[in-house]
């Protein structure tokens, strides 16, 4: 579970291809992360006024697209 109180960044865009992006409403709230860093962020499915459980995703932030590591 998260800890302390969760922010909630905003609205998504509707999907496209099954998937919805973060990055712009992450960047606007909290600034770009550095490139290596982890980004946890929790998500909570909304669907006709019923939520499903918080589930966490993680990842590392990659560099500029070209840069081999």
């Amino acid at each position: 579970m998260p800890r302390g109180h969760g922010v909630i960044l905003g609205r998504l865009d509707d999907a496209l291809e099954g998937w919805s992006g973060i990055t712009k409403l992450y960047n606007e709230r909290f600034g770009v992360p550095p490139v290596g860093e982890k980004v946890f962020i929790w998500t909570r499915q909304l669907v006709n006024g019923r939520t499903d459980a918080l589930k966490e995703t993680s990842a590392i932030v990659p560099g500029p697209e070209g840069q081999g590591s």
